[in-house]
């Protein structure tokens, strides 16, 4: 989930990622344990979080960042064997949770 703006391109993502959150940006460090999705160091399903994050940045034309953990900014990704699991929350989650459903826009950006 990134939004349209300036985010093209890895300088760009960067660059967006450096300037820190906003009401147009939000960053969240994602941690999959097993079936499970959650943000940062919190225990629970991130499902509840996302739902909020998504509804705000549909209403602003803004986005999210996933993998990058949003109190330093630093880019911590996720894991490649993860990703379809992740994306495939963050669309149960729009789909499910959000009213009126959400569909959101899946950008990856891979970095070695």
């Amino acid at each position: 989930m990134i939004p349209d703006r300036a985010m093209t391109d890895l300088a760009g993502s960067l660059a967006s990622i450096r300037g820190g959150e906003d009401s147009m940006l939000e960053l969240k460090e994602v941690v999959v344990r097993g079936a499970r999705v959650a943000f940062g160091g919190k225990k629970r399903c991130a499902s509840s979080d996302l739902a909020e994050v998504l509804v705000s940045m549909a209403t602003t034309d803004g986005g999210g960042v996933l993998g990058v953990r949003d109190t330093d900014r630093d880019v911590v990704g996720i894991k490649l064997a993860n990703r379809e699991r992740v994306e495939r929350f963050v669309s149960e989650v729009a789909d499910d949770d959000c009213e009126p459903p959400i569909e959101p826009r899946h950008h990856t950006e891979f970095r070695t």
